[in-house]
């Protein structure tokens, strides 16, 4: 009875209070479990049976009150309905309920999946760091002169950036890689200044040809203007040999220089430009090499052989320009210091060094035979008489 009057008094106050009854009842019934929601369904309807019963015994004692039972009876009714509504919504309570456990499954699933990702990325760790090492990796190999190994790294950034173009990352990476491949240029640029053996040479021209993407004309220039700076610098250095009143020692040595820097220089540069083409025609030559007929040329053979004429056009310039800068500077030194050495065995000693430094410039394109005949005439013709007569 108690319970009926609670429901009683709950159906007569006003909505807020029973409002906030039933969201009592509510979240205490969604604490309970399927057993207790049960229990507590047939609680209620004993409790309605109870109800019932009652009813029953006031129409049998009474028939006067008959109008308070039938209100009774709708009260009950009402309360069965709240009590079916009430329990609807445990139901859908419990139906949430399954879907949050769905939805944790899931999340439970995707954190297992990042860890499992996570864990592969700390394995790949030090590979991911030795990519974004590249940069350093590099500047170490250029400021050490090791331009093939920076030649390597510049490679692998490449391809690594080919692969993976949308990535930030890469991209930083990239314009490091491209800051630094501008400072490689320039360094190999200031190794041609300074004098290389030949294998070296080869190296540092090819990376430039790679890093740089110079053309052959470009390269031949830089070389040959590189190879002018060299001249000129060992020239230089021997400055504080010069005496006026007795140049005979800085004559010595600026001839030695002259023989063996430009012969270097130009021996180098033969090898580096021009034996590729000489290759080329003799292959053509001995018939290894297919020659398309005239008549079947097309129009990228014919820029291609114009091209190469052009290069080669252009070395036999650059090589005349070197070649003039020599014999003028060579036969500056002989006009001003010659006529000051007046000594017979001195100017004899130093005119067959001379003539050694002709017959080497003479190998390389470089012949001053006819200057120094008009420079020393009689002197000249009797060296090269004795030279002739001691070779024989």
């Amino acid at each position: 009875m108690s319970s009926q009057n609670s429901i009683e008094q709950l159906l007569i106050k006003t909505p807020l209070d029973e409002l906030k009854k039933v969201q009592s009842y509510l979240q205490k019934t969604c604490t309970l479990s399927e057993e207790e929601l049960a229990l507590e369904e047939a609680e209620l309807l004993k409790h309605i049976e109870s109800i019932e019963d009652a009813q029953n015994l006031l129409l049998q004692d009474s028939a006067g009150t008959l109008t308070n039972v039938s209100t009774v009876y709708e009260n009950t009714e009402q309360v069965k309905k709240s009590v079916f509504e009430y329990t609807d919504l445990l139901r859908k309570c419990g139906e949430q309920t399954n879907e949050q456990l769905v939805y944790l499954r899931s999340f439970v699933k995707d954190v297992l999946e990042h860890r499992d990702l996570a864990n592969i990325m700390l394995e790949k760790q030090v590979d991911l760091q030795a990519v974004l090492e590249i940069p350093s990796s590099m500047a170490f190999a250029i400021n050490n002169n090791l331009f093939s190994e920076a030649m390597e790294f510049r490679a692998l950034a490449e391809r690594i950036i080919d692969a993976f173009p949308e990535s930030s990352t890469i991209r930083g990476l990239g314009k490091q890689v491209t800051a630094l491949n501008q400072t490689l240029v320039e360094t190999i640029i200031r190794q041609l200044q300074q004098p290389q053996k030949l294998f070296h040479l080869i190296k540092l021209v090819s990376h430039l040809k790679t890093a740089a993407q110079f053309s052959e004309q470009e390269i031949m220039t830089l070389y040959m203007l590189n190879a002018r700076l060299q001249l000129q610098s060992a020239l230089q250095n021997i400055s504080s040999l010069l005496n006026y009143n007795s140049p005979e020692v800085y004559v010595r040595r600026y001839l030695q220089i002259i023989r063996e820097r430009a012969f270097v220089l130009f021996s180098n540069y033969q090898c580096l430009f021009q034996s590729a083409d000489n290759d080329d025609e003799d292959m053509t030559a001995s018939g290894n090499k297919t020659v398309p007929s005239q008549n079947k040329q097309t129009q990228d053979d014919l820029s291609l052989a114009q091209d190469q004429e052009g290069v080669r056009s252009l070395g036999n310039n650059i090589v005349s320009v070197f070649c003039m800068y020599v014999i003028d500077e060579l036969m500056y030194i002989l006009k001003t210091f010659m006529p000051r050495i007046t000594d017979s065995a001195t100017r004899s000693s130093l005119l067959l060094q001379l003539f050694y430094c002709n017959q080497s410039l003479t190998k390389v394109g470089c012949d001053i035979t006819s200057q120094l005949k008009s420079l020393f005439g009689k002197e000249w013709a009797e060296i090269v008489a004795y030279q002739s007569s001691s070779e024989l």
